[in-house]
């Protein structure tokens, strides 16, 4: 009887320690082996050698129902995820369709300033082509002229 509670408290704390790496209830695991260990002295007394095999499907069973919970938990996470995602682009979509609301100008400004955008540009195109035209007229003159006086 002794040598049959200190086995269940044996496998008790070993299957304490292994709820506590696994990150879950220490004593969930630690209850449940105290109880396969009593039932199977129960069951079978003055037998240690059933007690093992009845801890390791303990352990299987504990191990799969921990790996169950920690793919629901992942699902949960990820739906709660993609629920969020959602909710940020309703959140932008609406800050947008209210700022288009909140100024009706928006359009001619932003027509305004692509109209003074293209301007710009076509000012920078006229003066690089004013630029390189008055080059090539300057080496036409320095190739022309030769060793010549300049003339005035």
């Amino acid at each position: 009887m002794v040598l049959g509670i200190l086995g269940g408290l044996s496998f008790a704390l070993i299957f304490a320690a292994m709820a506590g790496y696994e990150h879950m209830s220490p004593w969930k695991w630690g209850l449940a082996s105290m109880a396969v260990s009593l039932t199977v002295d129960k069951l079978f007394p003055l037998s240690f050698v059933y007690d093992l095999p009845a801890q390791f499907g303990l352990f299987l069973v504990l191990w799969w129902m921990n790996q169950r919970r920690k793919a629901a938990l992942e699902v949960s996470r990820a739906e709660a995820s993609a629920a969020e995602q959602a909710r940020r682009r309703e959140r932008v979509s609406r800050a947008a369709a209210e700022a288009q609301r909140a100024d009706p100008e928006r359009e001619k400004r932003e027509a305004e300033r692509d109209a003074a955008e293209e301007a710009a540009r076509q000012e920078r195109i006229a003066r690089v082509r004013m630029a390189r035209e008055q080059r090539e007229r300057d080496e036409r003159e320095q190739k022309g002229g030769g060793g010549g006086a300049p003339t005035p």
